[in-house]
């Protein structure tokens, strides 16, 4: 029986049951202590009285919009359609007159207004963290992950901005969603640098994610675009057989044309009178009977190799390997 694959010395279902456990411990103890924050004086802080204008505007579906410091307009469409959602649960259950326009229940329920609001600034915090043990245990492995999640879930910083209404945990999740979906791509796929992007790319995906996150909090863009753009440009592989291979054979004295290019699709057309060419380039692999006595000389070039009809001697002080049967 095939033994279950082990990380850190543990199985992987235990393995996956302490993550959860120590996730579920890390998040529970936070929210402990955040959660009151929820219920405090709808007055408490200033700075929450222009979310709070803005979602009352919003959820009139007058979207015009005043304050642009964040600019958070995200955050605030967001908490706008959760309002909305609680105005007409609430004349759904009968908790109010029928002909209660969601403006003055908005003023009769501001308290529950900025409850909602700390409460989305909440939850965003723990799915960031989340988000975040994820993104670098497939980076950095599980224990790096932990210790760094634990990092981020006490960042004094982080918790302040967590205690009353903010955008930075949005955008923070929405930067984490970014680049786990380039990191599953790179994993998964790899880079296709000949395949034209489209609105399913996975870059495009995550450029949109990150301009959602500069909608939150415009400050985001100078950490996610440059750390998206390194990830982006290191990971691609430019060609590399071309160049030394065309080096390689003017090295050995060829010189010609090519005659004929035959592209795999359907619009390919074949040369009617045969070709007896003096070298033929192909992939990797084995060349069938006839080719090999018929091009005796076979030359290794990266993931190429090359087929002639005689030796090509290399020009005096030029390297090249060749393999010969």
């Amino acid at each position: 029986m095939k033994q279950p694959r082990k990380v850190l010395g543990l199985p992987v279902r235990l393995e996956t049951v302490a993550v959860v456990v120590y996730l579920t411990v890390l998040l529970g103890f936070a929210a402990r202590y955040l959660t009151p924050i929820l219920f405090r004086t709808w007055f408490f802080s200033s700075d929450e009285y222009v979310f709070a204008a803005e979602v009352i505007r919003f959820s009139n579906l007058d979207f015009h919009q005043r304050f642009f410091d964040n600019p958070g307009t995200p955050f605030m469409m967001l908490n706008a359609a959760v309002w909305i959602v609680i105005y007409a649960g609430s004349r759904a259950l009968g908790l109010m007159p029928p002909d209660t326009r969601i403006d003055a229940f908005t003023f009769h329920h501001m308290p529950l207004l900025f409850t909602s609001m700390r409460a989305a600034t909440l939850v965003f915090f723990l799915i960031s963290a989340v988000l975040f043990f994820r993104l670098y245990a497939r980076l950095a492995g599980l224990a790096s992950a932990a210790v760094a999640t634990l990092l981020l879930v006490f960042a004094p910083i982080y918790c302040y901005y967590t205690s009353f209404v903010r955008t930075e945990s949005l955008a923070l999740v929405c930067i984490l969603c970014a680049l786990l979906v380039v990191e599953r791509a790179m994993a998964k796929d790899g880079a296709d640098w000949e395949r034209a992007p489209g609105p399913g790319d996975y870059a495009t995906i995550a450029g949109l994610l990150c301009g959602v996150a500069a909608g939150a909090r415009l400050h985001s863009m100078t950490a996610a675009l440059p750390v998206l753009f390194t990830i982006l440009w290191l990971q691609r592989r430019p060609p590399q057989a071309e160049y030394p291979l065309w080096i390689m054979l003017r090295n050995r004295g060829y010189t010609g044309e090519v005659h004929h290019f035959y592209i795999e699709n359907d619009s390919a057309r074949l040369q009617t009178t045969p070709l007896t060419p003096c070298v033929i380039v192909t992939t990797r692999g084995k060349p069938p009977a006839a080719i090999r006595e018929q091009y005796p000389f076979l030359s290794d070039q990266g993931e190429l190799m090359v087929l002639s009809t005689s030796d090509l001697k290399p020009a005096r002080g030029t390297a090249f390997h060749e393999q010969r049967e």
